[in-house]
């Protein structure tokens, strides 16, 4: 995958993307690369910031997007959407340009909060959630397919021969348990990467950004990213947002799903993460798992009991 920098922007393409609408640059900062390789850039120009995303192949049609603006002028315009959209064939990515929101990260608030002030974002959070799951069912064809995406997980383990530190076998745990994460229910919006890096506080409201994942399938798979609270406070944070979630009342089922989505975060990341050889990041992840259900032998995350 080609690596974007600033001269980037100075790509015919992308020039005749911002001249028809009149916008001129003045300052281009490069924010963030993502873990796909995504690039993102803060912009500065005679219109305002923009926030500039150039993601791997296309991930935003027509359709989808009209859909979602229609469905996200009903509950506030509380998701970040695209304002334009330029797919850049010959690289096989997209440029998204967002308008720039001022505000907190809310992951960086988190890092100073007290337990009660985790607790009170947590509870935002969980209904946050809950409101965004809105149905999208006239889109069937954008469903996330967690079959597929397992055997191209276990095709990259496989390939470069890791091993788990503990002996227990993983995928034959999932394959005896599909049937709880491929539940028969109509396909809602879903984020993939809801967590506090992607909601950002502005005047006391909550935004949500970074739905260049973002599918249709079953709303429980949006907690994918609460499988592992590596530090005290996120624990604190995702037990509020589960409890908030469900007003109260978190069903047994859901506890059953999220067991088997925990071990599928895991092989997740572990294929992710793999080309970059972090090997002990992995291992964190397999001990905080394997501890917080007491080697699977617990229904309920730990710290949620």
């Amino acid at each position: 995958m080609k690596e974007l920098d600033k001269s980037y922007f100075w790509n015919k393409e992308v020039i005749d993307l911002f001249t028809e609408r009149n916008i001129s640059i003045s300052n281009i900062d490069c924010i963030v690369k993502g873990k796909c390789n995504e690039q993102s850039f803060k912009l500065d120009t005679n219109q305002g910031k923009y926030f500039v995303k150039f993601s791997n192949s296309k991930r935003f049609s027509k359709t989808f997007l009209s859909a979602l603006e229609i469905a996200n002028g009903k509950i506030g315009n509380i998701i970040q959407l695209p304002i334009a959209t330029y797919d850049l064939k010959e690289l096989n990515r997209q440029i998204n340009i967002y308008n720039w929101i001022e505000g907190t990260n809310l992951k960086e608030i988190l890092k100073t909060c007290c337990d009660d002030e985790c607790i009170y974002y947590g509870n935002r959070c969980g209904k946050l959630m809950r409101k965004i799951h809105f149905s999208l069912t006239e889109l069937n064809g954008l469903q996330y397919c967690i079959v597929s995406r397992l055997k191209k997980y276990y095709k990259r383990i496989d390939m470069l021969g890791f091993k788990f530190e503990y002996e227990f076998d993983y995928r034959k745990y999932l394959e005896n348990n599909l049937d709880i994460l491929v539940r028969d229910i109509n396909p809602c919006f879903i984020h993939l990467d809801f967590k506090p890096k992607n909601l950002m506080i502005n005047k006391n409201k909550i935004y949500v950004v970074d739905i260049d994942s973002s599918m249709l399938g079953d709303p429980w798979l949006d907690f994918y990213d609460k499988a592992f609270s590596l530090y005290p406070s996120k624990e604190l944070f995702n037990a509020a947002l589960i409890k908030s979630y469900f007003d109260g009342d978190v069903p047994e089922l859901f506890w059953r799903y999220f067991r088997v989505l925990s071990v599928f975060a895991l092989i997740q990341n572990t294929a992710w993460i793999l080309p970059k050889k972090d090997y002990t990041y992995i291992k964190n992840l397999e001990s905080y798992l394997w501890n917080a259900y007491d080697g699977f032998k617990e229904l309920i995350h730990r710290w949620y009991c």
